[in-house]
């Protein structure tokens, strides 16, 4: 018995160990290897330079500003993340300093939402994915969906709203006493 014959899902498509199909396959490597491409210039560029010290604040606004000017030049959209990355720490690091509310905490916070405005405003002129850009925006900005719910008396259903002396009156006038 082949391992293909133990599979409890069968595999119609023909091929094995695929995350999905694709039309035209070669396209679709050209895309992930310019992707991988930029992912390693910028841990290349990161590696090469010292890391950032986080407590000086004109070094960290001067490596920020490295680090757009990179972005820009390559084409690639800025995150926290890869900004976390650039100055040589993990994004986990960079939070931890963001909850101190210390000077360096309410910079790399305002760069955080920088950045979270540049993803908006790319998803609302359709120059990223938005299915992608909301994705991102839920799972490392906190977006939520929210509905909000008005609750209103109806006189339809409850006939005229009471005013709480008559609740009361009405609540009274149920108990029994023995």
């Amino acid at each position: 018995m082949d391992s293909k014959d133990k599979s409890i899902v069968p595999n119609t498509s023909g091929h094995l160990n695929t995350l999905y199909d694709v039309p035209n396959k070669a396209e679709a490597a050209k895309k992930i290897s310019a992707i991988l491409e930029q992912s390693n210039a910028l841990l290349y560029e990161s590696l090469e330079r010292p890391k950032t010290n986080v407590h000086n604040i004109p070094e960290l606004i001067e490596s920020t500003r490295g680090y757009f000017d990179f972005c820009k030049e390559r084409g690639i959209m800025p995150s926290f993340r890869r900004l976390s990355n650039w100055y040589g720490y993990s994004y986990r690091q960079l939070y931890k300093i963001i909850d101190k509310q210390s000077p360096e905490g309410i910079y790399l916070d305002q760069i955080r939402d920088a950045i979270k405005d540049n993803l908006e405003q790319a998803a609302l002129v359709n120059a990223v994915n938005n299915i992608s850009a909301m994705f991102i925006l839920k799972s490392q900005y906190d977006y939520v969906e929210a509905t909000k719910v008005i609750l209103e008396p109806s006189e339809s259903l409850l006939g005229q709203p009471k005013t709480p002396e008559e609740i009361a009156n009405y609540i009274d006038a149920d108990i029994v006493e023995d």
